[in-house]
């Protein structure tokens, strides 16, 4: 088998993977199930071994995975967290399913609008060249530029879930995918993650008395340099921090009092409706899509339709 994968249980490599979607609250899942003492999780979040240049399933490659669990042992799961794998669609799906075919994937999708508003808010703070005096309405109303003229942005193409999800079913099987939504993990996070814990085959009732705090939230931010320089130092301690839970929550409480504005963003009324309206067939799609492979899942108001969340 490639890379020392053996038949039978897989002590290698991850046996659980949150393959989606970016600003879905993949980091909080990731930090709380990490906190389980059934799970043992990636030496960084976002591994993105499926998504890289390199052929993941070289033995080189494999070698540096295999790594990302080496102090894992025997724990019952072995946690990965790469948001991106979603967008790869059939590529990444099927590689992953080469290695991995019995892996459990977990898929949080966000509204699609708010999701990429949300990516936008993500990359300004960090002064993304790409959006350089771009307000919030001029990202918006590029991105449906392009499409109406016939180009497909990847920023649009990573909120088309519709499509993005149909090659991952047509890959793995509906059981070994589940589909959640942002909107749940917000209103009850010790509920959500329970779900979860069913799914992945782990006991729920470590999360009875659990603390859940909110990770990864963008923010505004008073000094951007100190932002960024502050971002890549996490990058490059990643490792140590998932070690040390407590000590990430002292250092980010600390920076978040120093560094993190009260005052509200001015761009909280660009227009969403066209944007929206350029979705409305992809969430169509959607909603048959999850009816057909998962019966009886309760769907958000966005992805129905209702009047009131797509307004």
């Amino acid at each position: 088998m490639a890379g020392g994968l053996r038949p039978g249980r897989n002590t290698l490599y991850p046996n659980l993977i949150i393959a989606g979607t970016n600003k879905s609250g993949t980091t909080s899942l990731f930090r709380y199930l990490s906190a389980h003492p059934d799970v043992c999780a990636s030496a960084i979040k976002e591994v993105r071994h499926f998504t890289g240049r390199a052929n993941p399933l070289s033995p080189e490659c494999l070698q540096k995975y295999a790594a990302q669990f080496s102090r894992c042992g025997d724990a019952l799961l072995r946690l990965e967290a790469s948001p991106d794998y979603l967008s790869g669609g059939r590529d990444v799906a099927t590689a992953i399913h080469q290695l991995l075919p019995d892996v459990k994937l977990v898929f949080i999708l966000r509204e699609p609008a708010a999701r990429l508003v949300s990516g936008y808010r993500r990359r300004k703070s960090r002064d993304d060249a790409g959006l350089k005096d771009l307000d919030l309405q001029g990202y918006l109303d590029r991105l449906t530029s392009q499409h109406e003229q016939g180009a497909m942005p990847g920023d649009i193409r990573s909120v088309c879930y519709a499509e993005l999800l149909r090659d991952w079913l047509a890959v793995f099987p509906s059981q070994q995918v589940t589909v959640r939504f942002f909107d749940d993990l917000q209103r009850d996070s010790r509920e959500f993650v329970k779900e979860i814990c069913k799914f992945a085959g782990i006991d729920a009732c470590f999360y009875d008395d659990y603390e859940f705090s909110i990770e990864n939230r963008t923010r505004a931010v008073r000094f951007r340099a100190v932002h960024k320089l502050v971002h890549r130092m996490n990058m490059t301690a990643e490792p140590l921090f998932n070690r040390m839970p407590a000590v990430r929550k002292v250092l980010r409480g600390t920076y978040n009092a120093l560094n993190v504005s009260g005052k509200p963003r001015d761009d909280e009324t660009a227009d969403l409706g066209p944007l929206r309206a350029l979705l409305a067939e992809d969430r169509q799609q959607l909603q048959a899509l999850l009816a057909d492979a998962y019966p009886g899942l309760d769907l958000p108001d966005w992805v129905t339709g209702s009047e009131a969340a797509v307004r």
